[in-house]
């Protein structure tokens, strides 16, 4: 699926932190069936953040034409923190236990 003029500029904006783009059936959370699509590692970093918040205020609305889909965060060593597959609306989290107990200091509530 091609991406619209927005989702296009986004990848603009971005092209200074690319890490990889390569062309593959699966991803974090997906698995085509019959084609291929370009996956994007961008470097985390304040301007991608700031980037990404920008473009939408929604985790779902990275929805393809108008944005990428099924954004990813990793850690460092390449495993996952974050899976999405936003045109199904899942997400989940796989935390290690400094960020799991991070959060349960700062939103106890969250576990309840």
């Amino acid at each position: 699926i091609n991406l619209s003029p927005i989702g296009q500029n986004l990848l603009t904006k971005l092209s200074g932190n690319i890490l990889t783009k390569i062309e593959t059936s699966q991803w974090p959370g997906t698995q085509l069936l019959e084609s291929k699509a370009t996956a994007f590692t961008f470097r985390a970093d304040n301007f991608s953040k700031e980037v990404l918040k920008s473009a939408t205020s929604g985790l779902f609305s990275w929805v393809q034409p108008e944005l990428p889909e099924d954004l990813c965060f990793s850690y460092d060593d390449g495993s996952e923190l974050m899976t999405t597959v936003t045109h199904e609306k899942i997400a989940y989290l796989h935390l290690n236990d400094n960020d799991k107990n991070l959060i349960l200091k700062n939103c106890p509530q969250i576990f309840k």
